[in-house]
């Protein structure tokens, strides 16, 4: 999606502002995980979910394309060295999981299959797992390259 200079300084600067605010390993992996957990969670939402987390998707690509742009990058390179990395795939396979599971929860509802929550229950913990490892490693990734 084609952004203005001034619209991907917005969105770089606000991206950028959650570093700012969290300076050390320890706050900004807090940040990281909380904000993708949470978004993660609502993947989950039956039917929701799944629109829910392809317009997460969407907004992560502008996000990468604005600061792409700022920085003076194509925006695929830069897609794909994130893609090279351990942390887009541990964040991939995290709400893929969720969308994917909020397809299966409604059709298990809607069967009145209940004891399929106990799965639901078990992949939220997954999601979270794999999304603590990824924000641990992100948040060092940034602090010690200085993205």
């Amino acid at each position: 999606m084609p952004l203005s200079a001034e619209e991907a300084n917005i969105l770089a600067d606000k991206t950028n502002q959650v570093i700012t605010d969290n300076p050390d390993v320890a706050s900004l992996s807090i940040a990281i995980f909380t904000n993708n957990f949470m978004l993660c969670l609502l993947m989950f939402i039956p039917i929701f979910g799944v629109i829910f987390g392809m317009i997460v998707l969407f907004s992560t690509g502008v996000t990468i394309g604005a600061l792409s742009m700022v920085q003076g990058l194509s925006p695929i390179v830069t897609l794909l060295m994130l893609m090279i990395t351990p942390i887009f795939w541990i964040e991939f396979a995290s709400y893929t999981l969720g969308m994917s599971e909020s397809g299966w929860l409604f059709r298990r509802l809607t069967q009145k299959r209940w004891s399929h929550l106990k799965w639901t229950a078990i992949f939220i913990g997954l999601t979270a797992i794999l999304l603590a490892i990824g924000a641990v490693v992100e948040a060092w990734f940034i602090i010690a390259v200085g993205v």
